[in-house]
């Protein structure tokens, strides 16, 4: 739920461009899997390393992993949607 700006434009009465539709986002995202390996207490640090880079790079706040074998982690960030769209009437 949210509130979103932007213009429509329509032409030849089949075609539509959406310009620059923008508003607030929240998005939650979860990941869960299995780790069927006798290193798991290896493997949990890399994992949880490689997604904190791309979570830093999204600008979110980094997680952190039990080390088991059985791993599942929730995190959600806020940010600002936009986007532009091209559409046909069929």
């Amino acid at each position: 739920m949210g509130l979103q700006i932007g213009y429509q434009l329509i032409f030849k009465e089949r075609f539509l461009v959406d310009f620059m539709f923008a508003g607030p986002r929240l998005s939650t995202n979860r990941i869960r899997f299995t780790l069927d390996s006798d290193d798991v207490e290896a493997l949990v640090p890399i994992i949880e390393e490689e997604i904190n880079k791309r979570l830093d790079w999204l600008g979110m706040d980094p997680i952190s992993i039990n080390p088991s074998p059985e791993i599942e982690t929730n995190f959600g960030f806020k940010n600002f949607r936009y986007a532009i769209g091209i559409g046909i009437l069929f």
